[in-house]
């Protein structure tokens, strides 16, 4: 979504939703952490074209998704305050943040409180309960609590807004938590959920099939934002880095990215990794014998006139996995060439559906 750069000119009677509410965010929000602690917080365009997106148009689910370390966190901060005490907030509204973990709600639970404490308008208003991890607007009977999913129980609670933290971690096509913040949005006539994480490294995990979901555009009051880099370029280029992460030398460090991308392409046991936290991909995360990156090299025919050498190799399928064969070619020159065919025996519904399973592994195979 573009972004007027001039949309503050227009002033406040003709701003939209959204610019009204990137208004409130950096004129009451100060920066939490860093060298501009405690200055004002200045949004980006592309985060201000993120929240038109969200506040412009009816929206039920928002999935925001880019690499690692793109200001996720602090985000997720000025979007609990803006629907507690801001131009969002209701009268006798819940607003929860749901992570993984207790230390990763807590984080969420520091950043917004370190916001009240950093704006003296704010801390007049609002009331931090630090051991329940709570903040509080008695004037507007709203709270805000942050959740993990390791806790006991996160029942019997009905949030207006519930704002998601890395549900891409979540490995498999639900998830408990989840469902219990989301069934409990039920009593409310426009209830809202903000999902903002990298993507999960499976296309059979609860994230990605969101995602998948969302880009057909189904329900138009689902929207994603999805920062990734492509399939078809370098993936240990300045492109593709940029592409997966839009804070790509602003805050995020453009020279720590580049060395991260070096690692990668040297030792190619951090090539998954870094492919699904950086660039924002949907790779396993388990390290194979030969690299995704290795195994596009040697995509070619292999050249059997310049061949002396031969290597086969046959890996046989048990229940869920492909029978194999394996051919390694080495020329006069020394490289390798590899070549593979799956078994006849498979059927080709078989082989689809743990396509769908992992088709990072049976992609190939099945064409």
């Amino acid at each position: 979504m573009a972004v007027r750069k001039d949309w503050r000119l227009k002033g406040p009677d003709k701003w939209t939703r959204g610019e009204r509410n990137s208004a409130w965010i950096q004129e009451f929000c100060r920066v939490p952490e860093g060298k501009d602690r405690g200055k004002p917080v200045r949004l980006r365009e592309w985060q201000v074209a993120e929240l038109r997106r969200l506040y412009d148009t009816p929206t039920r689910t928002f999935i925001l998704s880019f690499g690692r370390k793109n200001g996720k966190t602090a985000l997720i901060a000025f979007l609990v305050l803006l629907h507690l005490c801001g131009p969002e907030a209701e009268l006798g509204a819940e607003v929860v943040s749901g992570a993984r973990s207790r230390d990763q709600a807590a984080m969420v639970f520091r950043y917004a409180s370190k916001c009240v404490r950093l704006n003296p308008d704010l801390n007049e208003i609002v009331r931090i309960k630090d051991t329940a991890k709570e903040l509080e607007c008695p004037d507007l009977q709203t709270t805000y609590k942050a959740l993990s999913a390791d806790a006991a129980t996160n029942l019997g609670r009905s949030p207006k807004l519930a704002v998601h933290d890395e549900l891409g971690q979540v490995r498999g096509p639900r998830d408990d938590f989840f469902e219990a913040i989301d069934t409990a949005q039920g009593a409310h006539d426009s209830p809202l959920t903000i999902i903002i994480s990298t993507q999960s490294p499976r296309a059979g995990d609860m994230l990605s099939i969101m995602i998948d979901d969302a880009l057909k555009g189904a329900d138009p009051m689902t929207k994603v934002a999805l920062y990734s880099a492509s399939e078809d370029l370098d993936p240990f280029s300045e492109e593709a880095l940029k592409a997966a992460n839009p804070a790509y030398g602003d805050f995020l460090n453009a020279e720590y990215c580049r060395e991260l991308a070096e690692k990668a392409r040297r030792m190619p046991s951090r090539e998954a990794a870094f492919r699904n936290l950086i660039l924002n991909q949907r790779v396993n995360m388990h390290n194979p014998f030969v690299t995704r990156t290795v195994w596009e090299l040697n995509a070619g025919e292999p050249d059997f006139g310049r061949c002396h050498e031969y290597y086969i190799g046959l890996d046989l399928s048990a229940r869920n996995d492909l029978t194999a064969l394996v051919l390694v070619v080495v020329t006069k020159m020394a490289t390798c060439t590899f070549a593979r065919s799956s078994s006849r025996r498979w059927s080709v519904s078989r082989i689809g559906r743990n396509a769908t399973e992992n088709p990072m592994t049976y992609g190939a195979a099945r064409d």
